[in-house]
């Protein structure tokens, strides 16, 4: 039996499952009779690899870290954050596997939080993190915040990362000017197996790039309905195994590899979103 529980939101046509104790992750998100991302198989899964989520949430950072983090004269090396998924370096910040506090529940709307104190081999700054899950009979939409909590400038990122279900019917369409490999780059122009200007399938190869300077909005084609997927982050990351019934269209604030170039002042909020809607095909 899972010794973990979620909580429920609805509206419309709208179902939604998270699972606070499991880094605040969704776990199904459904319209209608359809499964808009990827369903956790379980609770007990999830907690063994937080990958299993249907949506799971990068905070402070995205990507691997590489190399110690540098706070005024002092140097810190951070420990892995999930091992199963990567055995080498730190991977997507601490909110991914952290418990969320329920700050708040309504029939169609939930927010959660969670306070990052530092400690030995975590993140030197401390934060509060914040989750929003909304429901209408329009859409679905998630906000990711974070809050500078410490006295000092903070380097973060912050990436949504959903999982949907990919077949042989799936085409993408997002409009994208540049293209970057992590962890070193180059940034280069989108080439031509990653241009999506106009409706297409995804590459044969597995994908695991960034598409840059992004317009507000894709549309993910399936089978039975059109999934538009909106957000105002200029990157967006795109995690496309070779073969795999899912592929991940992930909204970010930093390049996968490029850590520390943005800085939150002492007290200072930022925030991603995403909102998803969908039509009937």
């Amino acid at each position: 039996m899972d010794d973990f529980s979620t909580i429920e939101i609805a509206a419309s046509d709208w179902r939604c499952s998270i699972a606070p104790e499991l880094g605040g992750a969704i776990t199904r998100l459904r319209w209608r009779q359809s499964d808009i991302f990827r369903p956790a198989e379980t609770l007990s899964s999830l907690a063994a690899d937080p990958r299993a989520a249907a949506c799971y949430f990068c905070i402070p950072w995205f990507g691997r870290l590489s190399g110690e983090l540098d706070r005024a004269d002092s140097r810190y090396a951070i420990a892995l954050t999930c091992p199963v998924a990567e055995p080498d370096y730190p991977l997507h910040g601490h909110g991914w596997v952290t418990p969320w506090n329920v700050a708040e529940i309504a029939p169609a709307a939930a927010e959660l939080s969670f306070k990052h104190r530092p400690s030995p081999n975590k993140f030197p700054w401390a934060f509060t993190g914040g989750l929003r899950f909304r429901a209408s009979s329009e859409a679905f939409e998630i906000e990711l915040s974070i809050r500078n909590s410490d006295n000092d400038p903070m380097p973060f990122g912050l990436g949504i990362h959903p999982f949907f279900p990919r077949t042989a019917d799936t085409r993408l369409k997002l409009n994208a000017k540049r293209c970057w490999r992590p962890p070193d780059g180059p940034l280069t122009t989108t080439p031509p197996e990653l241009t999506f200007d106009e409706e297409r399938p995804l590459p044969q190869r597995s994908v695991d790039e960034t598409l840059c300077a992004c317009a507000p909005i894709a549309t993910i084609t399936q089978r039975s309905c059109e999934i538009t997927v909106s957000s105002m982050a200029v990157h967006k990351h795109l995690f496309a195994p070779a073969d795999d019934e899912y592929f991940c269209l992930e909204p970010i604030t930093q390049l996968p590899g490029k850590f520390g170039a943005d800085r939150l002042a002492p007290g200072e909020r930022q925030s991603i979103r995403m909102r998803v809607a969908v039509t009937a095909r």
